[in-house]
């Protein structure tokens, strides 16, 4: 499940790189209205990362909180102490934004810091809750409820990448001038607010998958062997 896990957070990066390059929306929303072609295709794309964000919340809320029981009952101190830390931290950066929400709104230099230290928060949080389940025991429905929540996470990961692949091809199609003005265009070039965002974000996208579906793989090869044993 941890790769799995920082499979998405690759995924999720890629994702919201791709969301960059489409800012301002309102005129590619417009050419969404014009062509239902790209309005479907970007809707698969927002459908299926909000999808496997959702899948990812419900398999890491069931991990996190049998690792907790089972930690408890064995009174792992160590456990408690990786899953605790990263809870906390979680906790006090989504605290410390909502706390600084309006300040944030209207400062585009500590806007980017913030970025920065969520980014390093998730890592620190990845890395402490690995470092908790790396530890942790689990049974066997637990693994074959995992097997299950991954394959569909990258199911749904799957389908937003097939809907950017879409997406991108389609505007090119569709609307090639309004492509070459937002300098989404065929190749590498617009820089990260163009192509070259939107291919980055296509290969992230695609590594993401790949991890996800080793992680796959090596939950199947756990859960086999919990069977056999």
């Amino acid at each position: 499940m941890i790769s799995t896990f920082c499979a998405f957070f690759v995924f999720a990066l890629a994702y919201l790189g791709l969301m960059h390059v489409i800012d301002p929306f309102p005129p590619f929303a417009l050419i969404h209205n014009q062509h239902p072609d790209l309005k479907i295709a970007y809707q698969v794309i927002v459908i299926g990362a909000e999808l496997s964000l959702l899948i990812l919340l419900l398999g890491g809320c069931l991990i996190l909180c049998v690792a907790f029981r089972n930690a408890l009952l064995a009174r792992r101190r160590d456990i408690l102490f990786f899953l605790s830390g990263a809870c906390i931290l979680v906790g006090l950066f989504i605290g410390a934004s909502w706390l600084a929400r309006d300040f944030l709104a209207g400062n585009a230099v500590f806007s980017g810091i913030y970025v920065l230290i969520g980014l390093a928060s998730a890592l620190f949080s990845i890395i402490l809750l690995a470092k908790g389940i790396l530890r942790s025991e689990f049974d066997r429905t637990t693994l074959r409820l995992t097997v299950v929540a991954t394959s569909i996470m990258l199911l749904t990961m799957l389908i937003s990448l097939l809907g950017t692949l879409v997406w991108t091809l389609r505007l090119w199609a569709d609307v090639p001038q309004f492509a070459i003005q937002q300098g989404i265009t065929p190749g590498f070039a617009g820089g990260l607010g163009g192509s070259t965002g939107v291919g980055l974000a296509i290969l992230m996208m695609a590594f993401a998958i790949g991890c996800c579906a080793w992680s796959l793989f090596r939950d199947l090869r756990t859960t086999a062997t919990s069977a056999l044993s």
